[in-house]
């Protein structure tokens, strides 16, 4: 026996077959951490981007005078290759005026939205 042991060098086909399948698993569920962490990411880089784009209506309707304040509207914008569609509508209270603005956009999971309100006077 002890020179059986003596005379092997090397790995069995079944070793280096065994060893291809972990590193094979391995690397998928690396792959698909990995894919969920980009799109988390994309995600959280959209919302952003439309809740600054919500704030800039907001800050644009302030800067208009009482008296043309639209009393709703909708328009596109595009930003970081993403359309965000905006709507806003304005609601008075006596010396209140506040304007409240939705952006919504699509992914690949379904359709997202933002909505915002601030008083523009």
């Amino acid at each position: 026996m002890a020179k059986t042991l003596r005379n092997r060098h090397g790995a069995s086909i079944i070793e280096i077959l065994m060893t291809i399948v972990v590193i094979s698993m391995t690397t998928l569920i690396i792959m698909a951490f990995s894919r969920n962490t980009l799109l988390m990411n994309q995600d959280s880089r959209s919302k952003d981007a439309a809740t600054l784009t919500a704030e800039q209506k907001i800050t644009d309707l302030a800067a208009m005078s009482f008296s043309t304040l639209p009393q709703s509207g909708s328009d596109v914008v595009t930003e970081d290759n993403i359309s965000f569609t905006r709507s806003w509508t304005i609601s008075r209270s006596g010396y209140i005026v506040v304007a409240k603005v939705t952006v919504s956009w699509n992914t690949p999971n379904g359709n997202r939205q933002v909505t915002l309100a601030g008083a523009v006077q």
